[in-house]
């Protein structure tokens, strides 16, 4: 027996006994969170554009010798298995350097049940390079998708994460990079993400 969505994609196929649940995504917004206190970035920014008046809030990453760090923290959807994640960082520039210099983001995370200890190591960051290949001077970039990201502790839903993302100190561009979020993508073990 095979059981489908409204989008014809299966949720449970019998012969295999193998449940299949579509992935599912969280948007961190580059407004939320909080500048790090070691390697900080700079702070947030509420940005205009100079002819629609298109207002805008992100995060501003200097080009720098040094990873800066901005955090976020949210419970994850019960639903979450607990898998890998992967994320793409959204951003933007006033800046015109261009020619094959690359801008990178990193992110690394870690989950907490309840009475978990908050000072726990983050897992390993996974980043994503966007080499420049001619002026992006007012646009708006999603970069391409990290490799997968392992966050640390005993990941599952419900749970409290806590995610560090960075500007990679020796990415090329002399630009400074307003990070406008991420695009997270989870892996799910059912259909619905009531608690």
């Amino acid at each position: 027996m095979k059981i489908t969505n409204n989008l014809g994609q299966a949720l449970y196929t019998g012969d295999d006994g193998v449940t299949k649940y579509a992935k599912r995504t969280i948007f961190l917004s580059g407004a939320g969170g909080w500048t790090g206190t070691t390697l900080p970035d700079g702070g947030l920014s509420q940005l205009e554009t100079s002819t629609n008046k298109v207002n805008y809030i992100g995060t501003l990453f200097a080009a720098s010798a040094a990873n800066m760090n901005h955090e976020f923290a949210f419970i994850m959807p019960t639903n979450y298995n607990g898998g890998t994640i992967t994320a793409k960082p959204v951003f933007h520039t006033a800046g015109t350097d261009a020619t094959n210099h690359t801008i990178i983001f990193g992110l690394q995370g870690l989950a907490l049940a309840s009475a978990g200890t908050l000072d726990t190591a983050y897992g390993t960051a996974q980043e994503s390079t966007y080499t420049v290949a001619s002026s992006i001077a007012g646009k708006l970039i999603i970069g391409d998708a990290t490799a997968a990201i392992t966050l640390a502790g005993s990941p599952a839903g419900g749970q409290w994460v806590q995610m560090r993302c960075y500007r990679k100190g020796d990415d090329t561009s002399t630009n400074d990079i307003t990070l406008l979020g991420w695009y997270v993508t989870y892996t799910t073990n059912a259909y619905s993400d009531s608690p």
